[in-house]
């Protein structure tokens, strides 16, 4: 009974935690990395082949997480910005 208890109120707490401390994108983000770690086990657990679907699912969810949490700066490159000097030192 208590192993129910705590199987069901722990999510419940852990999201709590989760959205005290991050915004809501993280939420999702943990959640869909959730399910690929249970994707993971259950083809080592319990023999399941992987299609070609579920690896395009992979990659686009890691895709998405690293364009996320990656630095705007490693997309484009700020632009050079050039003092004019004035007009009595050219």
């Amino acid at each position: 009974m208590w192993m129910v208890v705590l199987n069901l109120g722990s999510p419940g707490l852990l999201v709590s935690w989760l959205m005290k401390y991050t915004d809501n994108i993280v939420k999702v983000y943990s959640t869909s990395m959730a399910m690929l770690l249970t994707m993971v086990l259950s083809i080592y657990i319990f023999n399941l082949k992987p299609t070609l679907q579920l690896f395009l699912r992979i990659i686009i969810c890691m895709m998405s997480l690293h364009l996320y949490f990656a630095s705007p700066n490693m997309f484009v490159q700020p632009p050079d910005i050039v003092k004019a000097l004035p007009e009595g030192l050219n």
